[in-house]
């Protein structure tokens, strides 16, 4: 069965937009955050926020090798100003480690431990939840919407 599609303007209340490309920004906006909302609630579950889990999907992607702080901090899908904090937090977790390096002791690489692969497949495989209307959508309708995606993120 296919999800039903409700318009933006239905959403929000808001009948008319002063032109598309105001539209088109206040639905990716709306979206964005829409699915952020289901991807918080559903990382409840793993007592992990998004940014933790963004971390581990990070490290994850190292597939054994460490990285720096200021490469994760890169990488990040939002900016963190509390990065540090967060990293401690998955440390205390058993989640990563964390080593400082053997040739300059200010700085330190990260890895992702045995425990912290095991939560970020178990939390991977659960992806299937996140919403019906993506899972709707075809391979092709998928590649489509990720290129216009980054189409419009172009400088």
């Amino acid at each position: 069965m296919e999800p039903r599609t409700v318009p933006l303007e239905d959403e929000i209340q808001q009948p008319r937009f002063p032109s598309l490309l105001e539209k088109t920004l206040v639905n990716l906006l709306f979206t964005g955050s829409w699915f952020q909302h289901l991807e918080n609630g559903h990382k409840k579950r793993w007592d992990l926020t998004l940014t933790q889990y963004n971390i581990l999907r990070i490290l994850g992607g190292q597939h054994g090798t460490g990285i720096s702080i200021g490469a994760v901090r890169e990488r990040m899908l939002e900016r963190n100003p509390d990065l540090t904090r967060t990293l401690d937090r998955l440390v205390r977790k058993g989640l990563i480690r964390r080593e400082v390096c053997p040739g300059d002791r200010r700085q330190a690489e990260l890895y992702l431990t045995p425990q912290g692969g095991a939560l970020l497949a178990e939390v991977d495989t659960s992806l299937a939840h996140l919403s019906p209307g993506l899972r709707a959508l075809s391979e092709t309708e998928m590649v489509t919407l990720n290129t216009l995606l980054d189409k419009a993120r172009a400088r």
